[in-house]
This record gives C-alpha cells, structure tokens and sequence, in this order.
C-alpha cells in the first residue's frame, strides 16, 4: 500500500506539471509579445499583405510570379485569416497575432514531443527562455511564415519519431504531409527537414536492426522445425 501511494503521487506531480509547464511558457509568451504586436509592417510584410494575401483572386497567391512569394502556405492561411478579422481589432495586430498563435502551438508541441525524455524541470526553463527571447518574439508577430515553418517542422519531427518507433503507414503519410505543407511554408525549409531525418534516423536504424535481428531469429527456427520434421517422417531404411 506505500508503494501504492507513492506510485499515485508521483502520477499526480507528473499530470500537474504536464498542465503547469505549457500554461507558464504561454503566459511569457503572451507577457512578452504585447510590446511587439503593435510595430509597423517591414518591407517584406507590406509585400506579403498588398502583392499576395490581398490580391484578386486567390489563386494569384500562388500563380502570380512578378515578385516570387516563398511563404505560399502561411499567405493563404493569412488570406482566410484576414477575412475573420473583428471590426474592433487593428488589421495590423489581427495579422500578427497568426503568428502569435503558431509560436504558442509550437512551444506546447516542444514539450509535448520531450517532455518524456527531459522532464519537465528541464523543458521549463528553457521553453521560458525561448518565448521570452528577441528573436523569439519578432518573429513569432512577423506577419511572414517563419512560425508556421517552427510549427510545421515540429510536426514533422512528431511523425518522423513516431514512425521510427512504430513503422506504421500513417505516420509515414502523415510525415510526408508534413513535408509537403513544410516546403510550401517557406522552400528553404528542406535544410531543417534534413535535420529531422538525421534526428530520427538513429532510432529508425535501431529499430529496423532489431526488428531484422528478430525476422532471422524466425527465420532460422522455421528453417529448423522444417529440418525437423522432414527428419521426422522420413522412412527407415
């Protein structure tokens, strides 16, 4: 019975602080971010916002090429986006706070994917120093597709792990998805894509080994049973 309960405490630290850690990293990140969702746009924003976002009809999101847009995903999810605004929230900050809402996404996925393997001692100070950062928080108002990218490859690194312990289908298809809307996001997404194979590919050639160890440990003993058998029912003589 002690065992018992100390078993039962030690599950109710673990589900308290799977609620305080993300709760405390999305009350910096909401702390912090306010002195940076009311700044002018840059160059590359008013681009995104007057060339593509805002353009007629949707479809030129993605064929008009007079200037190249490289932020194709995150542009359309913008454009459904701007059509949601409230009449009561500046178009500006309401388009930051796309952002805004990716970075908080991507910060609870960190923890979600190591949180197991960091523990949450760990993972709380430094999600904490991350949404509290500078660059962080420029980034995470950018009316660009830089935070949808860290969510994406979040994503992506989700599946990619999941596929390299189960090997199963979907996760491999959800991976490829992932892939697929990482690339749109911004193309140059393909260099942390390769950081996710080479992430994952150590588990991946772990479990494929031993799996591949097993297979022949069941190849060999059917081999062996056969022997058996056929030495089994041969005739004498």
């Amino acid at each position: 019975r002690p065992v018992f309960h100390a078993e039962s405490r030690r599950r109710t630290l673990r589900q308290r602080s799977g609620f305080f850690v993300p709760l405390t990293v999305l009350a910096v990140l909401l702390c912090f971010v306010q002195g940076y969702l009311f700044r002018d746009f840059w160059f590359d924003e008013a681009l995104t916002v007057l060339n593509f976002a805002l353009s007629e009809p949707v479809s030129n999101i993605y064929f008009n090429y007079p200037i190249p847009n490289n932020h194709i995903v995150y542009t359309l999810l913008l454009r459904f986006w701007i059509e949601l605004q409230p009449a009561s929230i500046d178009p500006v900050v309401w388009m930051r706070l796309l952002s805004v809402i990716f970075a908080g996404a991507t910060l609870f996925l960190l923890y979600r994917l190591f949180r197991s393997q960091f523990g949450g001692v760990l993972m709380l100070p430094v999600l904490t120093a991350t949404a509290a950062s500078v660059p962080f928080l420029v980034y995470a108002t950018a009316v660009r597709g830089y935070m949808l990218s860290a969510l994406l490859v979040t994503i992506a690194l989700r599946f990619a792990l999941d596929y390299a312990r189960s090997g199963s289908g979907k996760t491999l298809a959800g991976y490829a998805a992932a892939c697929f809307l990482t690339t749109g996001a911004i193309p140059s997404n393909l260099a942390a894509l390769g950081g996710v194979v080479l992430y994952a590919l150590p588990l991946c050639g772990s479990k494929f080994l031993h799996r591949r160890k097993n297979q022949r440990a069941a190849e060999h003993q059917g081999h062996h049973c056969a022997r058996s058998q056929g030495a089994g029912g041969k005739p004498a003589g």
